[in-house]
């Protein structure tokens, strides 16, 4: 929830008002405010990772963004952090599901 606040709240919320953003009647794209602060979020996420240099940074990385755009999006078309908390949660528990189905490397 934490995350969801800083990045799409605070974050995108900050961004969106200084940048035209999309509208729940209006046509799909990524606007500047998701952009960045996917960007932002994929940094965070990969900080972790970063004194270690090998691809697991790059795919947190791309994850991360992945998820970001995505989260971003909800967002703006729900007016909500609703659906980004619940896209958020539904996220995490497919990773807890998948984690023992693939040898735990999926790390949480």
């Amino acid at each position: 929830v934490a995350a969801e606040v800083l990045f799409r709240g605070l974050l995108h919320g900050g961004l969106a008002q200084g940048f035209p953003t999309m509208h729940p009647d209006s046509r799909w794209f990524v606007s500047w405010p998701v952009f960045i602060s996917s960007i932002l979020y994929a940094f965070f996420s990969a900080l972790p990772f970063l004194p270690f240099f090998d691809r697991d940074v790059g795919l947190t990385f791309s994850g991360a963004l992945v998820f970001g755009v995505s989260s971003g999006m909800a967002r703006e078309r729900s007016e909500s952090l609703f659906a980004c908390v619940i896209l958020h949660w539904s996220c995490l528990f497919m990773l807890a599901v998948a984690s023992p189905l693939l040898g735990n490397r999926v790390g949480l």
